[in-house]
């Protein structure tokens, strides 16, 4: 074990986790990018950072079979993220041409990506309405809608999640 005091490290990884919640929802104002430079591990711990590019989703997405998220997470020129938003959100694009929902959704969209990708690892790591609205600052009735239409846009991952939940 890397830390011999589990308390310790579970409170660490909470407060890391409502860092990463503020940042990914715009919250965390520009030139701040180096949070993680003030917490510090505590005595007898080391903090191992590590991104596996959206690994969990492409799990799931896999595990479910939701043909929607496999075809958006096998494309390299798409963001899951992006086109959540879009599509649960029922954002908005102006003309006649369909932009580009990666770049135009981060351009445009930023709080609303941020949102999707809160609900998307919250669907995934199992939180309820009631925790993602605590989490992210919103009345409990918007975690629901956002869930919601998260299932809306994958309905595969909302079946694959309700046969696990059954099976526990």
């Amino acid at each position: 074990a890397l830390c011999k005091n589990q308390e310790e490290l579970a409170k660490l990884k909470w407060k890391t986790e409502k860092l990463e919640v503020l940042k990914d929802l715009g919250l965390v104002p520009k030139g701040l990018h180096k949070l993680r430079s003030i917490v510090q591990a505590p005595p007898g711990c080391v903090i191992i950072g590590a991104d596996y590019s959206q690994a969990e989703l492409f799990t799931v997405a896999r595990l479910s079979g939701d043909e929607n998220m496999i075809e958006v997470m096998e494309d390299p020129l798409r963001d899951l993220h992006s086109e959540t938003a879009f599509k649960a959100f029922n954002l908005d694009v102006p003309g006649t041409e369909m932009p580009n929902l990666k770049d135009y959704v981060a351009k445009n969209y930023s709080y609303e990506r941020g949102k999707a990708k809160a609900t998307s690892f919250g669907i995934l790591y199992q939180k309820s309405a009631g925790s993602m609205a605590r989490d992210l600052g919103i009345p409990f009735v918007e975690a629901e809608e956002m869930i919601q239409g998260f299932y809306d846009v994958y309905p595969g991952v909302e079946e694959y999640v309700a046969l696990q939940r059954a099976a526990v």
